[in-house]
């Protein structure tokens, strides 16, 4: 195995697309991760389907221009219901207010169409201390709402506990985050690289 060193230069990953291979590729893993509990209850015998080539982007504003790692992914729980499940990764480092309310969007574009039932994660990949709101909160009047969903930063995984995690989705968290941190340090990059495979083999 050959390990390279990077020369100093801007460090530009298509975030989007690597999350968007890890959780096809790994999305038993991922839900293990991250809703153990939900994971469970799905019967991994039946594949999953993504449907978000198919009818996410038909619900889902794209107006605005901004970009997001957003999957739907139909599964079959081991009851024989079939559950849909909406995963949105936010690789945004900026704080944003509207959060839950796009979340909430989301929820119910999909609902009013389909009317499917929806599990919906939301998966925070800064480095920065946002504070992301956990739910959408709606008072007018006597009219209340409160719409909640799975709400997760990989920044509140340590680096020790993500190395010593027998999870595999872990391992993707670990290089989600060594990349924040090594931006604009090839040779520390280099180092994890090398102490990381060293360790695996």
């Amino acid at each position: 195995m050959t390990f390279v060193l990077e020369e100093e230069a801007p460090y530009v990953v298509d975030q989007d697309g690597l999350w968007k291979k890890a959780i096809h590729d790994l999305f038993d893993d991922f839900l293990f991760f991250f809703v153990p509990d939900v994971y469970e209850q799905v019967n991994f015998s039946s594949p999953p389907e993504f449907l978000d080539k198919e009818l996410f982007q038909e619900v889902v504003d794209t107006k605005t221009g901004r970009r997001f790692t957003d999957q739907l992914i139909k599964v079959r729980l081991k009851n024989g219901v079939e559950q849909w499940v909406l995963v949105h990764v936010e690789v945004q480092s900026r704080h944003e207010k509207d959060f839950s309310t796009r979340m909430f969007q989301y929820f119910y574009r999909i609902f009013d169409r389909y009317d499917e039932k929806i599990i919906a994660i939301a998966v925070h990949t800064s480095p920065n201390d946002n504070p992301y709101p956990k739910d959408f909160d709606y008072n007018f009047f006597d009219m209340t709402l409160l719409y909640s969903y799975y709400n997760f930063s990989t920044k509140d995984y340590s680096p020790q506990q993500l190395t010593y995690s027998k999870k595999v989705f872990s391992k993707i968290i670990l290089a989600a985050n060594m990349m924040h941190v090594t931006a604009d340090a090839a040779e520390q990059r280099y180092r994890f690289k090398r102490q990381y495979f060293r360790r695996r083999i």
